[in-house]
């Protein structure tokens, strides 16, 4: 698999926004994982949270694209001053990996192709939140945003967990989307 992108994947990821429906994963289970308060979690009984998952993509010094998955949550049901922030649970990191598999309809790859199985990672601790779960692809993932046609783009607005979808001149929002 190659690690690089094209100037025109590079473009069409740039400014590209996709936006998912909330969904509930599995979380905590495990019991560890590098920051969550797993004691106070497991007293209380969590084994799951509620996220809305957003993908942007950013081209970077035009020879390569960044994209972010941004999983925001209600911090009232999860607040960081009792269980600190959810960054490194595997649990949920692998259930948020096989949720985005799902709706873009991605096989799961494996050591051979030189990557992990994951196509998302965590970022680093100072870019989580109080109200939100951060995020990278891995170049597998980008390079599939990347190569997405419009008429794949247009299959994927048959998903009910699509929200939104903007990237390059295709744009597409849910009816169910608030305006």
């Amino acid at each position: 698999m190659s690690d690089t992108l094209s100037p025109q994947q590079i473009a069409r990821l740039d400014n590209c926004v996709i936006t998912l429906k909330p969904v509930t994963l599995p979380a905590f289970g495990e019991g560890k994982g590098h920051w969550t308060n797993y004691d106070a979690v497991q007293a209380d009984g969590i084994t799951e949270i509620t996220v809305e998952p957003c993908i942007t993509g950013e081209a970077l010094d035009g020879d390569t694209a960044y994209v972010d998955i941004r999983c925001t949550f209600d911090p009232e049901e999860f607040p960081s001053e009792k269980y600190n922030i959810v960054y490194g649970d595997a649990q949920f990191e692998r259930a948020l990996d096989a949720h985005i598999r799902k709706v873009f309809g991605i096989p799961q790859i494996g050591e051979e192709d030189g990557y992990p199985d994951h196509l998302i990672i965590y970022t680093e601790s100072g870019m989580q939140g109080d109200d939100e779960i951060s995020s990278e692809a891995r170049m597998p993932f980008r390079m599939h945003l990347a190569s997405l046609s419009n008429h794949a783009l247009l299959n994927l607005t048959k998903s009910d967990q699509i929200e939104a979808i903007c990237v390059g001149d295709f744009a597409w929002q849910s009816s169910s989307a608030e305006t």
